[in-house]
């Protein structure tokens, strides 16, 4: 019978997932842009059907994400997508240990990652946003303003893969990464090496030449040879393969 047929009660985490999807796709409706202010919590717990509560917590993980910035008192206001990040969720559990080491090894892999597939898909056209974005970098404006171009020119490399999904995924991973390096003073981040163009540019010739083959070098060169010198990814050695990564081999 019916009355048998147990029904499974909606947990909070789930309505609080659902709400965050709504806000969304609220945003993207609305097209909202940079800084413009959202609803407020009551009102979008009227339009919604749902507790104060649980839009506060849905604004709590879009906050922790780099889509909205609540400012108490204020309100809430849009971000930026390209410059959203992931540095909220880096305060909770286990990633809150995350080593330096683990920070350069996931850059170097989303930077080979997008280099590959620029190379696989980049045209004349995505070929010539980069030139131009190396182009910034050698020539700021402003010297303070270099920093923003290596940052720019990592977004187009993302943009230029012809992935959607990596251009998507990649952009906050990549601002996390900048932020953490420039918290944690990790290279290259250091202003001598942000006014280098010339290892950028090499990234653009091995587009240009869709040199598959020396990719990884080309990323090793561009991270000052950190890959190469702490052997993680891509330049893991038969014996670090045995081995699991240690408190020793972390990047200092």
């Amino acid at each position: 019978m019916d009355d048998e047929i147990s029904i499974s009660m909606p947990k909070r985490t789930s309505l609080v997932h659902q709400c965050v999807k709504s806000i969304l796709e609220y945003i993207g409706k609305s097209a909202m842009q940079l800084g413009d202010q959202l609803p407020s919590h009551q009102e979008l717990a009227s339009r919604m059907g749902v507790s104060v509560l649980v839009v506060r917590e849905a604004l709590q993980a879009l906050n922790a994400l780099g889509l909205v910035d609540v400012r108490h008192g204020q309100g809430t206001f849009v971000r930026g997508f390209e410059e959203a990040d992931f540095l909220g969720l880096l305060s909770y559990g286990p990633l809150g240990n995350t080593s330096m080491r683990d920070v350069a090894e996931a850059r170097a892999m989303l930077d080979l990652t997008a280099l590959e597939a620029c190379i696989a898909n980049a045209g004349p056209a995505e070929i010539t946003r980069l030139e131009e974005a190396v182009a910034k970098m050698r020539h700021p404006r402003d010297p303070s303003d270099s920093g923003d171009y290596h940052i720019l020119f990592h977004r187009e490399l993302l943009r230029c893969s012809g992935n959607q999904l990596l251009y998507a995924i990649g952009v906050p991973l990549i601002n996390t990464f900048f932020a953490l390096a420039s918290e944690r003073n990790i290279p290259p981040v250091d202003p001598e090496t942000l006014r280098r163009a010339e290892d950028h540019s090499l990234i653009v010739n091995a587009i240009k030449n869709r040199d598959l083959a020396h990719a990884c070098e080309v990323i090793d060169l561009h991270m000052l040879h950190m890959p190469s010198r702490f052997h993680f990814f891509p330049f893991y050695t038969e014996a670090d393969a045995r081995s699991p990564k240690g408190s020793d081999r972390e990047t200092r």
